[in-house]
């Protein structure tokens, strides 16, 4: 249904139409993300030889990668193409309702998992130095109970200051709105594999300021200029996403979503 009058009810309407559809698989994802990142440690240190707070960042940010890429997984199947495209709304107002509930809902999961994996790892640790008598180290301690050690890889110094914690913050969420922009416009462009394109673009980022910094030498990027493209490029993904939404079929044969 094609609409040009946006309306904010409507947007907050199909809000509560998602959750009221969709709350067992947010219960789900939540589950099994606080399994994986309790017990990662055991499996991850057996097989590969790797852990520590590294770990909990790289697969928190592997489950918002995936899960912005399939924010509108309705779109891969017939039947739910049919459902979500029938929707009495407008374009503008599925796209909105679809990325402002689909984005809070993946933070919020992410991050009430994180927590409930850190009690959970802080209860075992506890209960065993209990039981054997020998207490902990205090680093390990603060791996589990701290934010800044599991999300981020290490300690911040109650020395840093409020300006650099402030631009620390600001930094992260600008960070991943920029990535949860590009997820969810690959997501709408390849489908099933949007992720797999969406890691891929961000390897080859990755690797072409890598070899430019070796080779020419260009320093790390600045806080402004990194907030003003920031600033600039997330919309323009949130853009292309939405353009290549409208132009969304119920059967599409094509290997892009367009």
């Amino acid at each position: 249904m094609k609409n040009n009058n946006f309306s904010l009810l409507r947007t907050g309407q199909l809000i509560r139409f998602y959750w009221l559809n969709e709350c067992k698989r947010w219960l789900w994802l939540y589950l099994g993300l606080t399994a994986l990142l309790v017990f990662k440690e055991p499996l991850v240190n057996v097989v590969f030889h790797l852990g520590g707070p590294g770990l909990d960042a790289f697969l928190t940010g592997l489950f918002l990668c995936i899960g912005a890429s399939w924010l509108f997984s309705m779109l891969f199947t017939k039947r739910g193409a049919i459902d979500f495209l029938s929707l009495p709304a407008g374009n503008a107002e599925k796209f909105i309702s679809r990325i402002v509930y689909g984005t809070l809902g993946l933070v919020l999961t992410a991050a009430l998992a994180n927590l409930t994996a850190g009690c959970i790892c802080f209860l075992f640790i506890w209960m065993m130095e209990s039981l054997s008598g020998n207490p902990f180290p205090a680093d390990v301690l603060r791996y589990y109970l701290r934010p800044d050690f599991r999300l981020l890889g290490g300690p911040w110094s109650p020395n840093c200051g409020a300006r650099f914690i402030f631009r620390s913050l600001l930094s992260i969420i600008l960070i991943w709105a920029l990535i949860l922009s590009l997820f969810t416009w690959t997501g709408l462009l390849v489908r099933r594999y949007g992720w797999v394109v969406g890691v891929a673009l961000v390897l080859a980022y990755v690797l072409i300021v890598e070899l430019a910094h070796q080779i020419f030498g260009f320093m790390p990027v600045q806080f402004r200029p990194f907030v003003a493209a920031t600033l600039l490029l997330a919309p323009v993904f949130y853009y292309l996403a939405y353009r290549a939404f409208c132009h969304a079929r119920i059967a599409n044969h094509n290997r892009l979503g367009l």
